[in-house]
């Protein structure tokens, strides 16, 4: 995530689980190498984040990368390319440096994906970088719940008494229907000093296949929610803009291990972001 004195401590955390799924297995069962596997070879990664752009805007990405086991060379076309690999978990490319998360809201054990911290140009900002589950390899029917962690933050501009910003985190519960094609997320027991909301429900958003990989992106059809207290609220009035990606990561023979997501939502009252993480498929 972002942080800079504008947006003080702002830090999104990815916390995804994984629930037992029904239905058919994948297509064909490929053997995922762990994120620091070192076993010879290259394996295919993304890193999906939120960053913040020139003119302070925030955007959300979702990007393909190599990551070469040996010497954990990482590259990642659009972040970082640091071909000399890995140094106790730091990469750097002279420009970048992708480091480890350090955020206690990444409390998971993390076997595919890696919360890390991208500074570059001044600004750090939260990504989750792991080795991409293979589109051919979801299960082709049923279900499966991931849980985990999220992190959310806000700029809060309405109201006329000035700008604000929050940050909240919580727990994350994020199903996909692999039938449907379809991942729905909420994020829930959100709590932090400032937070006008507990819960946010993102539905709706398509399983795509993106360059082999299998990524979620959200669509003229989805949908994003808040609450506080079992009541929907309008925290940034009514919504101007809204994106959400995601990827899976890791597998076995049914289907994805682990998944991550990052979102932002504008409206004329502020701006709202945040970042989940799974790291158990119940």
């Amino acid at each position: 995530m972002v942080r800079e004195k504008l947006i003080a401590g702002l830090g999104i955390a990815l916390g995804l689980s994984a629930c037992n799924g029904s239905g058919d297995g994948p297509n064909t069962v490929f053997t995922y190498q762990p994120i620091d596997s070192t076993v010879s070879g290259d394996s295919t990664v993304r890193a999906v984040g939120v960053a913040q752009e020139a003119g302070n805007s925030i955007v959300v990405k979702n990007m393909q990368g190599t990551l070469t086991r040996e010497n954990q060379a990482l590259e990642i076309a659009g972040l970082i390319v640091d071909t000399d690999g890995s140094s106790r978990g730091v990469w750097s490319d002279g420009t970048t440096t992708v480091a480890a998360s350090g955020a206690p809201a990444f409390s998971g054990v993390y076997d595919y994906v890696l919360p890390v911290e991208v500074t570059s140009g001044g600004l750090t900002n939260t990504y989750l970088i792991g080795v991409a589950t293979r589109h051919q390899d979801l299960p082709s029917s049923g279900s499966a719940t991931f849980t985990g962690q999220s992190i959310v933050d806000g700029i809060l501009t309405g109201g006329g008494t000035g700008s604000s910003s929050f940050e909240a985190s919580g727990d994350l519960s994020l199903t996909a229907d692999f039938a449907a094609g379809v991942v729905d997320v909420v994020m829930e027991n959100l709590a932090g000093t400032g937070a006008p909301i507990d819960e946010i429900a993102i539905g709706g958003l398509s399983i795509v296949n993106g360059g082999g990989d299998a990524i979620f992106a959200a669509d003229s059809q989805s949908t994003i929610q808040f609450e506080s207290g079992g009541t929907v609220v309008t925290p940034i009035g009514d919504p101007t803009s809204f994106d959400a990606t995601g990827a899976f990561f890791g597998g076995d023979e049914n289907g994805p291990l682990e998944a991550g997501g990052a979102f932002q939502v504008d409206g004329s009252g502020g701006g709202i972001f945040g970042i989940f993480v799974a790291d158990d498929r119940k």
